[in-house]
């Protein structure tokens, strides 16, 4: 079975790369489309396959594909239906990488992110299924703040093949532009057995260390948690607050540090490579999480797979991870006063307590978000529209 992957870039995000590394695992072979920002060695079940940015080297590359094409099995009848779509979308590029998808026969062509899927529909006239996943930003707030993407979405929604989703509330806002719920299937994202190390508590002592880690965006919450940590710290002056992956030149994460007069309490560290979050995952005592809207966080899951307590809102897929009070803690969106007082319980806690916790996260983990139980839905994902 060949499946296509696209998500625009090679490499691209973390969990992209985890899924093809898991699937390049097992039964599959992988062919990646997109453009290439580095070089990355995969195993050898995965070919790459870089679409080209240069004019000249395009132009060169549209005449080599269409000789191919006019080689392979497909009339120039379809060709020309290729030709007007291309003419229509206005990009002879995106002509030469549909002939460049089309030449290499994928059996599946399975699109990382939805905003521009429909561009790609025009594959399955070519006998080339098409999938799309459900993620976050791109389902849960992108068409509220764009009409015309809703509505492209509900146009389009119906010819997919089928549909990934990281969580049953994406699936079911999925739903609301007219995915049909039997092509949705529900695929937690994974964690590698690997990589979940048994609950210690942190060797921190003189520091009770909260980290968050994600990108400046107001999605992110960040201004509730810093209120949240306001609080705290006028009664627990060991606290500090790390937030990983926002930007130190953030002019309002800047302001509201400054506004409420946490510089002594606050630090703001740029984006750090994947492999070297477990250092700061374990020198943490706890994980706040104070976004608007999630799929599946996988923050979340890497900081339970390495034994580090939760405390999250209960925003997107949230809720299908943590129990509130039995493997972290949740608490509702825009309310820094609930994250406060989370705050306050956990810090209280015991030990022993703290790190039954972070043992329940840990065998979450390992039950629900398996590589294992993810190849094998993956598997059943894509054969379903196959046959």
């Amino acid at each position: 079975m060949i499946i296509a992957i696209f998500s625009g870039d090679i490499p691209s995000s973390a969990f992209i790369e985890r899924l093809i590394h898991d699937l390049s695992n097992k039964d599959f072979q992988i062919y990646l489309f997109g453009k290439r920002k580095k070089k990355v060695n995969y195993n050898n079940n995965v070919k790459q396959i870089f679409f080209r940015q240069n004019r000249v080297i395009i132009v060169l590359a549209l005449i080599s594909e269409l000789i191919k094409y006019l080689l392979g099995p497909f009339s120039v009848q379809k060709l020309k239906q290729l030709h007007c779509f291309a003419r229509k979308e206005g990009n002879w590029a995106f002509y030469y990488q549909l002939l460049l998808v089309i030449n290499n026969k994928p059996d599946v062509f399975h699109l990382q992110w939805i905003k521009e899927g429909h561009k790609w529909l025009i594959l399955k006239d070519f006998n080339v299924k098409v999938a799309a996943s459900f993620r976050g930003s791109h389902i849960n707030y992108s068409p509220v703040a764009d009409l015309a993407l809703a509505d492209k979405y509900r146009q389009t929604f119906p010819l997919y093949d089928g549909f990934h989703a990281v969580s049953q509330r994406i699936a079911q806002r999925a739903q609301e532009y007219n995915a049909p719920i039997e092509n949705i299937k529900v695929i937690y994202t994974s964690v590698l057995n690997s990589e979940v190390t048994s609950p210690a508590i942190s060797a921190s002592d003189t520091k009770f260390r909260i980290l968050s880690v994600g990108r400046s965006h107001w999605i992110k919450g960040y201004q509730y948690a810093l209120e949240s940590i306001a609080d705290i710290v006028s009664d627990y002056k060991f606290v500090e607050y790390c937030i990983v992956g926002a930007d130190p030149r953030d002019e309002e994460l800047i302001y509201n540090v400054s506004n409420l007069g946490l510089q002594d309490f606050v630090k703001l560290i740029d984006t750090v490579p994947h492999h070297e979050m477990n250092n700061y995952y374990r020198s943490a005592k706890l994980l706040l999480l104070p976004s608007l809207d999630e799929g599946i966080a996988n923050v979340v899951l890497e900081a339970m797979s390495q034994g580090l307590p939760v405390v999250c809102t209960d925003c997107g897929g949230m809720g299908e991870v943590i129990v509130n009070g039995e493997n972290g803690f949740l608490v509702p969106i825009r309310d820094s006063k609930a994250i406060t007082s989370a705050f306050r319980y956990f810090i209280e806690m015991e030990d022993k307590d703290r790190l039954w916790i972070a043992e329940q996260g840990r065998k979450t983990v390992l039950q629900k978000f398996s590589v294992e139980r993810q190849i094998e839905e993956f598997k059943q994902f894509y054969t379903s529209f196959l046959k």
